[in-house]
């Protein structure tokens, strides 16, 4: 958890559009997480605690709020029951709770039962594993700002990555890349 709260501390100096919503009740996240059918673990109700949400991460990436969580989760659920004719169309384990929103088709979610990311999107109706901790995601995203692979834009409000040098330190944190 510290690490994440390091890593938000930086992009929050750099982008100044940054703003994290004040933390909920742990016990009242648990319940209305469990009531809509979701798992949740430690880090997620932590998260919850700390910040319901955190806003303009970036120009389109935003840390969900409760009632996002529930949303995004209850659209995978639905995604993934009307595919379920199809092998490995959107199959995504159920522990997978949606933390992260990207731009609104693409989430990384948090597995509450091994605390691994998985990347999911729902345009293209897959999900994918893509690192085993999500320490060592974050450890990844942290060096990347240090080392400026992962670097702020300015005039389009984003950030952006050096592709060559955030390869290399996603294949050092054992890190899935999707392919473009």
């Amino acid at each position: 958890m510290e690490c994440i709260k390091q890593v938000v501390k930086k992009v929050s100096a750099i982008n100044e559009e940054t703003r994290i919503k004040e933390g909920i009740d742990r016990t009242f996240a648990f319940s209305k997480l469990d009531a809509a059918g979701i798992t949740s673990n430690d880090l997620v109700l932590d998260l919850l605690e700390w910040a319901n949400g955190i806003e303009s991460l970036n120009a389109f990436m935003n840390m969900l709020d409760i009632d996002s969580i529930i949303n995004i989760y209850s659209i995978w659920k639905s995604l993934k029951d009307e595919l379920s004719e199809i092998e490995g169309a959107f199959d995504f384990p159920r522990t997978v709770v949606p933390l992260l929103d990207i731009n609104g088709d693409v989430q990384y979610g948090l597995d509450t039962s091994d605390n691994s990311v998985y990347m999911v999107d729902m345009e293209a109706d897959i999900s994918e594993k893509i690192c085993s901790d999500y320490r060592m995601m974050v450890s990844a995203i942290d060096k990347g700002i240090e080392l400026g692979a992962i670097f702020f834009n300015k005039e389009y409000g984003c950030f952006e990555c050096n592709d060559m040098h955030w390869q290399a330190i996603a294949k050092e944190f054992n890190i899935i890349l999707p392919e473009n």
